[in-house]
């Protein structure tokens, strides 16, 4: 059976909390809920404390039966799918290959007008190269042991570049400076990625935002997230980690996220600045390519 994230495990959890309310508001013992519905008593346990990991809307439906709160279901059964959509392992996510994984967002991009991103390990994906996509995308597929479509996964990204000149749509994405300096793939690789970021800098599509890597630590209004993020109008906050993807949706994550977004913007340099900067780190990149 595939690891469960921590995600995931709390969502069971509180699902199974909650549905032990219900079980207990009803004045029935476990053993007699499990009796009614025809279950074993250590699978209505399993259920409660969170630890069947395949609990389904049908056992659900079942629980709350048994406790003659049917009318309960759609708030329940509500929480279970909400806690199922806002975390999906990769495994889940990317079963059909990283190109199925990309076409799955693809309605999401469609339909934001409102773009704003903060990455502290790689240049945001509207923004690469696609030599800088296919390292990146080669990378996650060998971590994972997926199937190699690499190069329609990298085509289909490339197509997301398209929305950067798209008037109805606003793009606002920052990254730390370390995040031109790190290199992916060969010296030339680097360049043209910097080369690329510089003409799209020109063209004034998008607000990019650069935060020094020198910052003054003793300013309050300071931040340093724990992760990188993609806000997509002020519906829903996109976090990828190690193990799962998280889809953010609550009144009280979108304001969390937005408002330190407003930090980091405050921090970023902007315009000419930024570009110095990139100019600065490409500078460095020439010369460290011609001395190999």
């Amino acid at each position: 059976m595939p690891e469960v994230s921590e995600f995931k495990k709390e969502a069971l959890r509180e699902l199974g909390r909650r549905l032990r309310e219900v079980r207990l508001g009803a004045g029935l013992q476990s053993a007699e809920l499990a009796r009614r519905v025809g279950w074993s008593a250590s699978k209505c346990s399993r259920i409660e404390s969170g630890m069947r990991t395949s609990t389904t809307p049908d056992d659900v439906a079942k629980y709350l039966g048994g406790c003659g709160a049917e009318d309960r279901f759609d708030e329940i059964c509500g929480f279970l799918r909400e806690a199922q959509e806002r975390f999906r392992e990769w495994s889940d996510v990317e079963r059909l290959g990283l190109n199925s994984a990309q076409q799955s967002i693809a309605p999401l991009w469609e339909s934001t007008r409102q773009f704003r991103a903060y990455s502290s390990w790689v240049i945001p994906g509207p923004l690469q190269t696609r030599e800088y996509s296919r390292i990146i995308l080669d990378s996650l597929r060998e971590r994972r042991g997926l199937l190699d479509d690499v190069d329609l996964a990298a085509t289909r990204r490339e197509h997301v570049q398209k929305y950067l000149s798209d008037r109805s749509k606003s793009f606002d994405l920052i990254v730390e400076e370390s995040v031109l300096r790190r290199g992916f793939g060969d010296p030339q690789a680097s360049i043209n990625q910097l080369l690329h970021l510089l003409e799209v800098m020109q063209t004034r599509k998008v607000q990019f935002g650069i935060i020094p890597a020198r910052r003054d630590v003793y300013d309050r209004s300071t931040v340093w997230p724990a992760e990188d993020f993609w806000i997509f109008d002020d519906s829903r906050v996109k976090l990828e980690l190690v193990s799962s993807t998280v889809d953010l949706t609550t009144r009280y994550d979108l304001k969390q996220y937005g408002k330190v977004f407003t930090l980091l913007q405050a921090q970023a340099t902007y315009g000419t600045q930024a570009a110095e900067i990139v100019k600065a780190v490409l500078s460095t990149a020439v010369s460290h390519w011609r001395e190999v």
